[in-house]
């Protein structure tokens, strides 16, 4: 009987055993697997929510000012494909709109792989996409201004609470009286 005993506590023992082990080395390693797996969601978030849509707003605002695109004039040649309109150079699209020769010509020299729009606006686009707003620009300049943004409302807010909350302890009329209430 002691024998039979003394197994029975042997199997017992094993399972409780590897089940200790294997719940230690959960609680070690997933504490810093499960920060690994939020910061990359948050990242996820706020590019697909806040970058993306900040990005193609700045794109359209910036094609919006940008844009110089002129329509052919009703005294040109259909096959035309230069035009002088005040002084500076225009070249022509397949959809029969002029853009600046130096914005084609940035195309011609920049991207040679990528053929050229056929229309104007989307000429623009594409300029201002490649040109000013590549990644190594914007992501930087998009964390400064987010990261500014957090510090100035992290501020106001602790002023108006802190305004509060001293004119709540305090009874001098200084208090009563302030603005940031």
């Amino acid at each position: 009987m002691p024998s039979n005993t003394a197994a029975r506590r042997r199997v017992r023992t094993k399972p409780r055993k590897f089940r200790r082990v294997l719940l230690r080395g959960l609680s070690l390693l997933l504490p810093p697997i499960l920060t690994v797996v939020i910061l990359v969601w948050v990242i996820n978030t706020v590019e697909t929510y806040v970058l993306e849509p900040v990005e193609l707003s700045a794109r359209e605002v910036l094609v919006w000012t940008m844009a110089d695109v002129h329509e052919a004039p009703a005294d040109t040649a259909p096959n035309q494909t230069t035009l002088m309109q005040d002084g500076r150079p225009y070249s022509r699209l397949a959809s029969g709109q002029y853009v600046p020769s130096g914005v084609v010509d940035w195309f011609r020299e920049n991207r040679q792989d990528e053929s050229l729009p056929a229309t104007g606006e989307e000429v623009y686009r594409r300029y201002v996409e490649q040109r000013y707003l590549q990644p190594q620009i914007v992501i930087p300049v998009f964390l400064c201004v987010f990261i500014l943004l957090l510090y100035v409302l992290g501020k106001f807010l602790t002023a108006k609470l802190a305004a509060g909350s001293i004119g709540e302890f305090c009874g001098c009329r200084l208090c009563e009286r302030c603005t940031l209430r």
